[in-house]
């Protein structure tokens, strides 16, 4: 197991060691065959902001279904169409009721990543990074997760893209971190 694609699963911390728009730490440890252990701590200074602790679990594969209805991000690793990436996304999160944020690569796009506000409804996540290349579909995932589990809702970024003319202190903070929600 040497890294996200072929761990099973994994604890991931998110944390921002700075203001808004600031570089964050993303810490992941993958899990051992057979076993899920607790989280470990957080090894920086505390930042301004509380760090956001996940498990990420891929969608496909046997055997770890008990993992998968524990996940805070599933994460297919089957790269597919944008269409039909968003319908593997609403089946993943129909499936797992649970689970808030799920990911699934698109051939040479950024992945498509739907997220679960708290009324249940999904909305659909792009982030973007400063050099212009589509993040990985793990990575997106867990941002996305991270920026719920901060800001509580999908509709704090939404308004950053969503073109309305006065932006709150929140929608400011999405455009900042390169997020906007469909």
């Amino acid at each position: 197991m040497s890294g996200p694609a072929t761990a099973v699963g994994a604890w991931v911390t998110v944390c921002s060691v700075g203001p808004a728009g600031s570089p964050v730490v993303v810490r992941t440890v993958p899990l051992p065959p057979g076993a899920c252990p607790g989280p470990s701590g957080c090894r920086h200074a505390p930042g301004p902001f509380p760090c956001d602790v996940h498990l990420r679990v891929a969608a496909e594969g046997t055997g770890h279904s008990r993992l998968r209805e524990l996940a805070d991000v599933l994460v297919s690793r089957v790269p597919l169409p944008p269409g039909a990436a968003r319908l593997r996304a609403l089946a993943l999160l129909a499936r797992h009721p649970g689970c808030r944020t799920v990911a699934v690569p698109v051939r040479a796009a950024t992945p498509v990543v739907g997220v679960r506000d708290r009324t249940g409804a999904v909305r659909w996540v792009r982030p973007l990074t400063a050099g212009g290349a589509p993040p990985s579909p793990h990575l997106a995932g867990s941002l996305a997760h991270a920026w719920l589990t901060r800001y509580g809702t999908p509709d704090a970024a939404g308004r950053a893209s969503g073109g309305h003319s006065r932006r709150s202190r929140a929608s400011r903070r999405a455009a900042s971190s390169g997020f906007s929600v469909r």
